[in-house]
């Protein structure tokens, strides 16, 4: 930009075109990105855990306060999404308001510099209010995440916990049986080789240990696919924590951003200010010399 009392035009509108514009248009894209993502996320994770099967109270808690902290950072993210359109948004308008007003001038007049710094005031505030909201989501979405891995923990611990019940059925229901038969055998013991009671007989005692096997069965089988049902909750909650962790370090990067914009426009402020003193303090010495 240009120095000293006369401020070039060319070198503004580039800055406003090639540089801030460019910027804010970044800044807003990446901010619909983050809302759209978050909200894809929680309606996928919502999907893939509303209706788990035989879901304990330890677990059903967990997951109802990641829903909840889902829910906060979604919406936090779509009141980013928001701030962060508006902002480029008045960018561009600002930008092309300034082209118009003085696209056939190179030298901006005290006037035309002094709405320069009230409409770049106007874009710093937008500025801070997109700075406000990403600390807000950053915050929410850190809840979030936090709360992912408490139903990653939560969801691990279930899945082992059918396994292990699993087997202590299969345990006992091959207990069981072996009990059957030793009963048999006592009782033949005990009858001098003569025939067992009913209760006892061959067939009675085949059709108890098939009762228990299958019943041994379909107890694991639920069991199992519970328990596969769990880890694979955890496998997909797992993606879904670093899907969680990819966002927030993109919003970390665009507060980077938006907070590199406001410094250049405060140095822009600051500059254009310099200028505007010194084109009024010519003026009123030209205004005294007429006297």
């Amino acid at each position: 930009m240009a120095q000293g009392g006369d401020y070039d035009h060319n070198s503004i509108a580039q800055w406003l075109t090639k540089i801030g514009t460019e910027n804010a248009k970044v800044i807003a894209s990446e901010a619909k990105k983050i809302s759209s993502e978050l909200c894809n996320s929680t309606t996928k994770a919502r999907d893939e855990l509303v209706n788990l099967p035989d879901c304990p109270s330890s677990l059903d808690s967990e997951r109802k306060d990641f829903f909840n902290s889902m829910d906060d950072a979604k919406s936090s993210a779509e009141g980013l999404k928001g701030r962060c359109l508006k902002l480029c948004e008045k960018w561009d308008g600002f930008a092309d308001d300034f082209k118009k007003s003085s696209s056939d001038k190179k030298i901006l007049s005290s006037d035309e510099l002094d709405k320069l710094l009230k409409d770049m005031q106007k874009l710093l505030k937008k500025c801070e209010a997109c700075e406000e909201q990403y600390s807000e989501t950053r915050a929410r979405l850190s809840t979030a995440i936090n709360d992912c891995s408490l139903l990653v923990e939560e969801l691990a611990k279930e899945a082992a916990r059918k396994r292990e019940e699993e087997s202590n059925r299969k345990l006992k229901g091959y207990g069981a049986a072996a009990l059957v038969g030793l009963g048999a055998a006592a009782m033949t013991l005990a009858t001098g080789g003569a025939a067992a009671p009913a209760m006892f007989a061959a067939g009675s005692l085949a059709g108890v240990s098939v009762g228990t096997a299958a019943w041994t069965k379909v107890t694991s089988g639920t069991l199992r696919s519970l328990s596969e049902t769990f880890s694979q909750a955890r496998g997909r909650m797992n993606a879904t924590l670093r899907e969680l962790n990819r966002l927030s370090n993109l919003i970390s990067s665009l507060e980077k951003n938006t907070a590199e914009m406001a410094k250049n426009i405060e140095t822009g402020r600051n500059r254009e200010k310099r200028v505007k003193d010194a084109l009024d303090k010519k003026e009123r010495k030209e205004r005294k010399a007429l006297g």
